[in-house]
């Protein structure tokens, strides 16, 4: 199931998960919801326009990167005192189960990894 304000709904396609709007879940539930909570959800809905982002951060590889190298490369500039990388980038991040497991196989090592030299800004 998919949660979507009504015109991102509109702008999918078909998807093959049946769509639930947050106008539908706002209109069934405005006269039981916490009263904060709904106004919240209006005031978003209202102004989803001007909310919105104009791209998804992560709407496509390379986004946040200046470029790529395998890890024994990220580990062996690091360890040589030579790297000018700030971020490593890796799905769900530093802790999360995708290096993780590239840990554990060892794919660390010629797994293509984004890098980017300059600090990302906060989001």
């Amino acid at each position: 199931m998919a949660l979507l304000p009504e015109p991102l709904a509109g702008e999918v396609g078909t998807l093959t998960a049946p769509v639930v709007t947050w106008e539908a879940v706002l209109a069934r539930y405005a006269d039981v919801a916490p009263p904060h909570w709904a106004g919240v959800l209006r005031v978003a809905l209202e102004r989803y326009g001007e909310l919105v982002a104009d791209r998804l951060a992560f709407a496509g590889k390379g986004n946040n990167a200046d470029g790529e190298l395998p890890g024994t490369e990220i580990v062996r500039q690091f360890l040589a005192g030579t790297s000018d990388i700030a971020c490593v980038g890796r799905n769900k991040g530093r802790w999360g189960p995708a290096l993780a497991d590239d840990v554990a196989s060892g794919a660390w090592r010629t797994k293509k990894y984004e890098v980017r030299y300059d600090e990302v800004p906060p989001n």
